[in-house]
């Protein structure tokens, strides 16, 4: 679990000013979600979908994408697990720039584009 806890963390900070997916307008200018978008958070979150788009998790406190996964009918579930107190854990986040004694994971879902296109 660390393992792919780290290498989902290294993608994300890779394509974390990508900030492309979702409609218009989903995305603070700081290129996270914008809150309407929240659907949760913790250290344990398991999420699943109702239509296309993509789950977020972000750090609030220093505003660090932790991890991103799209999110399809075939695929419509998201988990994230992390525990605050590994060591491990602890020296990455301190790493990318995150506080571990302060932390707070938010999970947001940002529909697809067609899937916002659909409701209308």
């Amino acid at each position: 679990m660390k393992a792919s806890l780290f290498v989902v963390m290294g993608i994300a900070l890779f394509l974390g000013g990508c900030a492309a997916i979702g409609p218009s307008g989903s995305f603070r200018p700081d290129g996270l979600p914008k809150q309407e978008y929240y659907v949760g958070g913790g250290f344990m979150i398991d999420y699943r979908a109702t239509e296309n788009g993509t789950a977020i998790v972000v750090e609030e406190k220093s505003g660090k994408l932790v991890s991103t996964k799209t999110l399809t009918p075939a695929h419509p579930t998201f988990s994230f697990d992390i525990d605050p107190m590994d060591e491990d854990v602890i020296e990455r986040l301190k790493t990318i720039g995150i506080d571990p004694i302060d932390m707070k994971f938010n999970l947001y879902f940002v529909p697809d584009e067609q899937s916002t296109e659909d409701k209308d």
